[in-house]
């Protein structure tokens, strides 16, 4: 495990016991990753709101419980024209270790709460999405999951996407000053038997100079947990609309990170074959510390709108995920109320609602504790600095404990059923 620290420190599912409302017969492993946006009560998007360029990273899986699965983490940009149309260009990464690119068009439609469809000429499926309530719009989140042909076999596919508004200003090193909180999700060697994936809570800090540094916690799909530290350097890329990073120690190391519009959120992929042949897939989000704000728990009131992508057992050969997508209602007395669906690895849909509590730290930093289910569940998050947007993971504790933040105790590294 220790040796996949140092690449995703700069560098997610409906969890299937708890949202999912199934109970497994036996130990079960879960890792899962949510990135949710805040609705707007008032409404009132139209296509318009999806006007200009966004760059995306999404983490692919297929045939997740055959022998012949495969993922990809697939990135680029979106260009939407503000009426509908849409033109992507992309490169993607496979578990084979392949590289490849290319271009497709579709048409989109925004509902009046922010809640959009995207439909890809020639894809069976829909994807389908929400988008960020700040004035710029700078951020969305998007999944789908399918069962169907595609390129000539059938599949069964589930994707989770993160995108971000293209600055209209200019770039520079300093935009990455400060304390950033990471949630990431790896999967490693996918295609072959020995496949297994890591989920991570990350801080890293940046001078404002072009130096870094950073802890992680992860937690490993055979169970284990592992935590460590590195460092690197960072720069503006010679087209000056990314950043990318590099490892101390680790030459082999590089990826680039795109900012959101209004400089608060970053979000990473990165495809790697390592020297010893493992072949690592990994989607991030992170979202920027003010060390001067004070959160409570009227900081995340309202409704989000969330997506999930979920791993259970991915060392055994009883692997299966699920995509899920859905909305939970926080109110300031800290219990929270939701309602999601899932698509399962082995085309099976489900639905149902959730319900918890939630406890929310001075620095950003929550609990949110499913309690519909028993035993509960308690992922941990964090919240962007204008509430607008959330990502969880589970598990996902943090070791750091930051500017009024108080430590919190572990989660279990197993899921058991009653």
């Amino acid at each position: 495990m220790s040796r996949k620290i140092t690449f995703v420190l700069v560098t997610s599912l409906v969890l299937a016991m708890v949202l999912g409302g199934v109970v497994v017969a036996n130990a079960s492993i879960y890792q899962s990753k949510i990135v949710a946006v805040k609705g707007d009560p008032a409404g009132g998007f139209t296509n318009a709101d999806l006007d200009g360029r966004y760059w995306f990273r999404r983490l692919e899986i297929e045939n997740v419980e055959a022998p012949d699965r495969e993922a990809a983490v697939i990135y680029g940009h979106i260009d939407f024209n503000g009426s509908g149309s849409f033109n992507i260009n992309f490169s993607a990464f496979d578990s084979n270790g392949e590289t490849g690119s290319g271009n497709f068009s579709g048409t989109y439609s925004v509902n009046s709460d922010g809640s959009c469809t995207l439909q890809i000429a020639g894809n069976p499926s829909t994807i389908t999405g929400n988008i960020s309530t700040d004035p710029d719009r700078s951020f969305v989140v998007l999944s789908d999951g399918y069962a169907g042909d595609d390129d000539g076999s059938y599949d069964i596919v589930a994707g989770i996407v993160t995108a971000v508004k293209a600055p209209t200003t200019p770039l520079s090193v300093a935009d990455l000053n400060g304390t950033w909180r990471f949630r990431d999700l790896e999967i490693h060697d996918f295609e072959e038997l020995d496949t297994d994936a890591t989920i991570c809570s990350i801080t890293l800090n940046f001078n404002g100079s072009g130096n870094w540094d950073g802890t992680a916690d992860c937690f490993d799909s055979d169970g284990s947990s592992d935590s460590g530290s590195a460092s690197g350097t960072y720069t503006l890329n010679p087209a000056g609309n990314a950043f990318d990073f590099s490892v101390t120690g680790e030459p082999g190391v590089f990826l680039s990170a795109y900012p959101s519009r209004d400089r608060n959120t970053l979000i990473f992929t990165q495809g790697l074959i390592e020297s010893d042949g493992d072949i690592d897939q990994t989607i991030a989000t992170a979202l920027k510390l003010n060390p001067t704000q004070k959160f409570t728990k009227a900081d995340l009131t309202g409704r989000y709108w969330f997506r999930e992508l979920a791993l259970v057992d991915m060392e055994l050969s009883s692997r299966k995920a699920s995509v899920s997508n859905g909305f939970m209602d926080f109110s300031e007395n800290g219990t929270w109320t939701g309602y999601y669906t899932s698509f399962w690895s082995d085309a099976s849909t489900e639905s149902g609602t959730i319900s918890g509590i939630y406890s929310v730290n001075c620095d950003g930093s929550f609990t949110l504790t499913v309690t519909s289910e028993s035993p509960s569940v308690t992922f941990y998050g964090n919240i962007s600095s204008d509430g607008d947007t959330i990502i969880l993971s589970i598990p996902g504790n943090d070791s750091d404990v930051g500017p009024c933040r108080k430590a919190m105790p572990g989660i279990p590294l197993l899921l058991l059923d009653e």
